[in-house]
C-alpha cells in the first residue's frame, strides 16, 4: 500500500498516480553519485526511496531455471539479470544487462 494521503472515493488508476508523482517529485539529489563523467543513483539509494512511498513493495531476482543461477547467460547478448518489482499488486519487470570489467 502507497503511504501518501490518497482522497476517499479515488480510484486504484488515480491512487496509483498519485503515488507515482510522489515518487518521480522526490529530491534525491543529495544521493546522486559521479563516476567517470557519469551520474547515478545507486540501486540501495533508489529502493530506500521506493520503499519509503511503497513500504510493502517486494524485489525479486528471477533465477535460471536451468541452473538455478541468478542470471542468464547468452553467447549472442552477454549477461543479464531479470527482476521483478511488485507494489500495490502490479509487477514490473525488468532486465539489467551485466558489465564485465576485466583488469
Amino acid at each position: 500500500m502507497c503511504k501518501i494521503q490518497i482522497p476517499e472515493g479515488a480510484t486504484l488508476d488515480e491512487k496509483r498516480s498519485l503515488c507515482f508523482d510522489a515518487l518521480y517529485d522526490m529530491n534525491l539529489g543529495d544521493k546522486v553519485e559521479k563516476k567517470d563523467g557519469l551520474s547515478y543513483l545507486t540501486w540501495s539509494e533508489a529502493w530506500k526511496a521506493f520503499k519509503e512511498i511503497y513500504p510493502s513493495a517486494t524485489f525479486r531476482v528471477l533465477p535460471n531455471p536451468d541452473t538455478k543461477l541468478p542470471y542468464f547467460v547468452d553467447p549472442q547478448i552477454g549477461i543479464m539479470v531479470f527482476t521483478e518489482v511488485t507494489a500495490d499488486d502490479m509487477t514490473q519487470q525488468c532486465f539489467l544487462p551485466v558489465c564485465l570489467v576485466l583488469e
